[in-house]
C-alpha cells in the first residue's frame, strides 16, 4: 500500500514537481536498502524509471540511484541460497533492470553504466535456478531484453553488452543448457529455449562455439555425437533467421533425451555444471 501511495503521488504530481523533490532522495533510497533490505525500493525504483527513462535530463540522478541499488543487491545475492531467501528482492531487482532496459537503456549502456550491467548480469547468471517462479521469469525476461536489445538505443550498446558477454558467456550457456536438460522444471523449457536462442543470435560464431564447447562436455551415453550435430545444426539456423517455433522442437527433443531417467539427467548435470 505505501508503494502504491508514492507510485499515485509520483503520477498525479506531475514530473516537474516530483523530479524537482526526488533528486534529493536518489542517494537515500540505496542507503536504506542497504539498511533494511525492503524489495519496495527496487519497486519504487521501477516505477521512477518508467515514469522518467525517457527524459534526458534525469539520466544523471536515476543513473546513481539504479547504480547504488544494484551495488547493494548484488551484496546480498552472492549464493543461490542467498536468491532462495529472498525471492522478492530478485524478482524486483530484475523488474528493475527489465525496466530500464525498456526505457531508460543509456544509463546502462553508457560507459560509466557497464558495471551496472555486469553486476546485474552476474547475479542473473548466478540465480538463474532461484527457486521461486516469478522470480525465476524476471530473471529470464531480463536475459531476453539484454539479448534483444536494438543496436540503435546507444552508440556502445553493442560494445558493451560484448564487454559483458565475453567473460561469462561460456558459463551462461552451459546454465541454460544445464536448465533445459533438467536444472528447473519442464514448465521453463519456453523461456530457456527463447534465451538461448536469443544468445546465439546475440553472440553469433562466438556463441556457437559456446554452445559446442557445452554440448562436448556432456557424455555419449547420455547425448549421442549425432544428436549433439543435431542440436548444432538447428542452432546454425537460428542465427540464419529460422523460426523461434523450429529451434524449441530442437530444445523439447533434447531436454526428453537428457531426462529420459534419473541417471542420464545426473551426469548430464553433473558434466554441465562442473566448475561452473
Amino acid at each position: 500500500r505505501i508503494c502504491g501511495a508514492l507510485k499515485h503521488g509520483l503520477k498525479t504530481s506531475g514530473t516537474s514537481t516530483a523530479q524537482s523533490l526526488l533528486q534529493n532522495l536518489f542517494t537515500n533510497i540505496p542507503l536504506r536498502f542497504s539498511r533494511y533490505s525492503h524489495p519496495c525500493m527496487l519497486y519504487l525504483s521501477s516505477e521512477l524509471v518508467k515514469i522518467f527513462g525517457s527524459q534526458a535530463a534525469s539520466h544523471n540522478w536515476l543513473y546513481t540511484l539504479v547504480s547504488g541499488l544494484v551495488t547493494e543487491a548484488h551484496a546480498k545475492l552472492i549464493q543461490l541460497k542467498d536468491f532462495d531467501n529472498r525471492p522478492d528482492i530478485v524478482d524486483d531487482l530484475f523488474l528493475l533492470a527489465s525496466r530500464i532496459l525498456s526505457y531508460a537503456p543509456g544509463i546502462i549502456f553508457a560507459e560509466e553504466g557497464a558495471q551496472t550491467l555486469q553486476r546485474l548480469f552476474g547475479c542473473a547468471v548466478a540465480g538463474m535456478f532461484i527457486h521461486h517462479r516469478d522470480a525465476c521469469l524476471s530473471i529470464y525476461a531480463f536475459f531476453y531484453r539484454l539479448f534483444t536489445v536494438d543496436e540503435t538505443v546507444h552508440a556502445n550498446s553493442m560494445k558493451v553488452l560484448e564487454q559483458v558477454l565475453t567473460p561469462s558467456g561460456q558459463v551462461l550457456t552451459k546454465k541454460l543448457l544445464a536448465g533445459i536438460t533438467g536444472s528447473v522444471a519442464k514448465a521453463y523449457l519456453e523461456d530457456l529455449g527463447e534465451c538461448l536462442c536469443k544468445l546465439l543470435c546475440a553472440g553469433k560464431q562466438v556463441a556457437i562455439s559456446w554452445l559446442y564447447e557445452s554440448l562436448v562436455c556432456i557424455p555419449a551415453a547420455a547425448l549421442t555425437d549425432q544428436e549433439k550435430q543435431t542440436f548444432m545444426g538447428a542452432a546454425q539456423n537460428a542465427l540464419g533467421g529460422t523460426s523461434m517455433r523450429g529451434f524449441q522442437r530442437h530444445v523439447e527433443e533434447l531436454s526428453a533425451v537428457c531426462r529420459r531417467n534419473n541417471r542420464v539427467r545426473e551426469s548430464v548435470q553433473t558434466a554441465l555444471l562442473a566448475g561452473v
